[in-house]
């Protein structure tokens, strides 16, 4: 055997006895569903790692975590991809590391889907890859779909390209990859979550091909061109002796490349503007605390309640030129508890990606109907007087809401003739109708007998309004029934979408059910009706998250 052979196989056992070892404790307790980011790693070798691994590439971070195998969190150590057994060190775990290390507050989750060897067309539901025996896409889709049920989509990592480097595969490769963001973002109901696409090696002593040239053309075009996606540099890394793969150090610096990237774009920051809608003379004195966060029922919910002081949270959309549209966001929770998250910020972030500025309302809980009332009321008229300096319009002011808050934002479309307070100050000048509405799982809104709730009154100056029900939520199927029916009756224009199953509360977060497909069809609603304009470009489903 020559000496280089025989090193590749010494190296070769040397990976597979460390793969061995690598093994992490799994974690039991995962932080806040919205402090826990995630990001899918896709594409084919290089991104599943074939670097040697060593010491430091199996040492815990307690905030960068994977989904194993098996389906369950453990400390990211690698290799954290197993499409083969010479998986090692990669991109991701590093990638990890960075982004844990600027965001103390964060948690990293990874996502390795990675199958070695991968063309692009393989990449495509239903369809099996001989050479491992694997459906890359679909099993990809699957993992993402059970980590989403813990934590946030933030980011999809690819590098993939290498088995489409031929004149025949290269010359489709741009409008399949095009197609393959497209589908993930709308499976994954993440219209324009980050999509990082890494360059193909550039190694001394392997001069490129014209196929290799047009996949590289082709991956800078579409980072060019499709919204929310990035190119990442291979400028200067190496190759193992091979001349295929990356060698570790490499790949430790290409991790470090997709941080700088995803960071470029924008990663999202946690702090918002937080608005108090009272000023204290208003609401008094209280020993209470101002709010109190529930313990986890370990379904990655947030619930709030005690709530004595209510605001409002701005989520701005990232519009140039005319000012934005603006949607009041009501959380539900039986006016006992707000879930703040699944129906608030989540709903906030997803509205944000299609050029809407949200406002997360926090009203009056526990058993406060009508301190809630006067809450969402002001919270429309603070945000009308906030129009300049948010660069918001005033004539596309609308308000979602779910279960409870479905309730709340009906009876403030029906009601905002009635005076619920006395006004304050010179903002309570100003109208709190809103221009539209949106009820998901509206909650008390009707009986069975589909007639609406005394507080209701709707007449042909009510807004139009857009409503998603399931038909299995049966104790509360007839209020939006009801609330549709009375909006016909008065010739107000609305679209109500039921569906077979669903139940309650299922807010954006994708599941089994048809009812997922409302996010999509509510932003095509939006479009129909002039609140945004129609776009060209990419799928659309709901959330993040």
């Amino acid at each position: 055997m020559q000496r280089g052979s025989l090193k590749r196989v010494v190296a070769w056992v040397t990976l597979v006895l460390l793969s061995g070892l690598a093994a992490a404790e799994t974690v039991d307790r995962l932080p806040e569903r919205e402090k826990f980011h995630l990001f899918l790693l896709l594409g084919q070798s290089n991104m599943a790692g074939r670097g040697i691994v060593e010491e430091q590439d199996r040492v815990p971070h307690p905030r960068v975590l994977t989904l194993t195998k098996e389906g369950r969190w453990a400390e990211a150590v690698d290799p954290i991809h197993f499409d083969k057994p010479v998986a090692g060190v990669g991109l991701g775990r590093t990638f990890g590391l960075v982004l844990a290390e600027e965001n103390p507050e964060v948690t990293i989750g990874l996502i390795p889907c990675a199958v070695g060897g991968s063309a692009i067309s393989a990449w495509r539901p239903a369809v099996k890859w001989e050479q491992t025996g694997v459906y890359p896409y679909d099993d990809a889709l699957r993992r993402a779909r059970q980590a989403l049920q813990d934590g946030v989509l933030k980011g999809i990592l690819w590098h993939q390209g290498e088995s489409d480097s031929k004149p025949e595969r290269a010359a489709v490769y741009a409008s399949a990859l095009r197609e393959l963001i497209e589908r993930f973002r709308t499976e994954l109901n993440a219209p324009e979550v980050s999509f990082l696409i890494g360059q193909l090696g550039q190694f001394p002593g392997k001069p490129w091909d014209e196929g290799t040239k047009a996949v590289d053309e082709a991956q800078r075009a579409i980072a060019g061109s499709v919204p929310n996606a990035a190119f990442v540099s291979s400028d200067g890394l190496m190759c193992k002796e091979d001349g295929i793969h990356f060698d570790a150090p490499s790949l430790r610096e290409f991790g470090r490349r997709y941080a700088e990237a995803y960071r470029a774009m924008g990663a999202p920051s946690d702090e918002r503007p937080v608005l108090s809608l009272w000023p204290d003379k208003i609401l008094g004195e209280t020993d209470r605390p101002e709010e109190t966060e529930l313990p986890s029922r370990g379904d990655g919910v947030r619930r709030l309640t005690d709530i004595e002081k209510p605001s409002i949270t701005l989520y701005r959309a990232q519009a140039a030129g005319r000012p934005s549209p603006v949607i009041l966001v009501c959380p539900g929770g039986g006016y006992r508890i707000l879930a703040i998250d699944k129906e608030g910020s989540e709903v906030a972030e997803w509205l944000n990606r299609f050029g809407v500025t949200a406002v997360v309302l926090k009203y009056r809980v526990p058993d406060n109907r009508e301190g809630a009332f006067q809450d969402v009321q002001r919270a429309m008229r603070l945000i009308r007087s906030q129009a300049e300096a948010w660069n918001i319009d005033p004539h596309r002011v609308g308000v979602i809401g779910f279960s409870a808050g479905g309730h709340l934002s009906a009876r403030l479309s029906t009601g905002y003739q009635v005076r619920a307070y006395e006004p304050v100050d010179e903002q309570d000048d100003l109208s709190c109708r809103p221009d539209f509405t949106i009820l998901v799982y509206p909650a008390y809104l009707a009986g069975e007998d589909y007639q609406l709730a005394e507080e209701l009154a709707v007449t042909p100056e009510t807004p139009p309004a857009f409503i998603v029900q399931s038909q299995d939520d049966t104790q509360y199927i007839a209020s939006a029934i009801g609330y549709s029916l009375a909006l016909k009756k008065a010739e107000v224009p609305c679209e109500l979408h039921l569906y077979p199953s669903g139940g309650h509360g299922f807010g954006l977060r994708p599941s089994k059910d048809a009812v997922s497909a409302w996010p999509a069809l509510c932003r095509t609603w939006l479009e129909k009706t002039g609140v945004i304009e129609e776009t060209t470009g990419e799928g659309d489903q709901g959330g993040k998250h």
